[in-house]
């Protein structure tokens, strides 16, 4: 069987506002439906609004998870990490594709922060399969070690040889993590793949930071991107980051 070619974008959108708090959900969404991406991980995605949020995005009234997964994409998952009075917020994965046997893990290492994995096994056209995982860890470099121990404890629950793809806010502003998850879990970062280097994706208006990845195991990487056009810009405090791969056909 031939590999499929997958777009696979990660993006924290930051509840849906920008770097000054204002909202973009609305443009945002337009936008993203007129890109051709197959699957999207996104991060602090806001699954229950309140009236307040509600009120700030300018007359949205849909959960965010839901408001974004009634497009283009017709699979979705969302982790619920961060729960708050009346509102909570998480990962979300959207998926052309079938999401069969997902599952979100708690990796918090403080109850200030709240951080998980969220993971499905995409089922493609051809009848292979994949697995695809979405994460945000710590601002802190001792919890985000900590984070990537859980993360490849997790890990062991997928088969040796299927191919895999982990992407989201790796909050890795020290650049320490990519060489452990090469040597520990055999994932190799797309961007630096192609490039030689991390993506810089934060701030948003002068991206000085690599806070954003996209790993994967027994895939060939094709091309990855930083979006970072003006209107990308000024819409969340971090640039999302594109990739184009070729998934091997895998039967589980």
């Amino acid at each position: 069987m031939f590999p499929t070619t997958l777009r696979i974008l990660s993006y924290n959108i930051h509840k849906g506002f920008d770097f000054f708090g204002q909202s973009q959900l609305v443009i945002l969404k337009k936008t993203l439906e007129a890109i051709n991406v197959d699957i999207i991980l996104f991060q602090e995605v806001v699954g229950q609004l309140n009236e307040t949020q509600k009120k700030k995005h300018n007359g949205v009234t849909k959960d965010q998870w839901e408001y974004f997964a009634d497009s283009l994409w017709s699979y979705s998952q969302y982790g619920k990490n961060a729960i708050y009075p009346n509102s909570h917020h998480g990962n979300l994965i959207l998926s052309k594709y079938p999401l069969q046997e997902w599952v979100n893990f708690d990796i918090s290492e403080t109850w200030k922060e709240s951080r998980g994995l969220l993971m499905a096994r995409v089922d493609l056209p051809s009848g292979g399969s994949f697995w695809i995982c979405n994460t945000h860890l710590s601002l802190f470099h001792r919890h985000r070690l900590k984070q990537l121990q859980k993360i490849k404890w997790h890990l062991q629950m997928i088969p040796e040889k299927t191919p895999l793809i982990l992407g989201g806010d790796f909050n890795d502003w020290n650049k320490k993590l990519t060489p452990l998850l090469r040597n520990q879990m055999d994932l190799e970062e797309s961007y630096q793949f192609t490039h030689g280097k991390e993506a810089k994706t934060f701030p948003s208006f002068f991206p000085l930071l690599s806070l954003d990845r996209l790993y994967s195991r027994h895939c060939f990487i094709k091309k990855a991107q930083v979006l970072d056009q003006d209107f990308w810009r000024s819409y969340s405090d971090h640039l999302p980051l594109l990739i184009e791969l070729e998934v091997p056909h895998f039967e589980s």
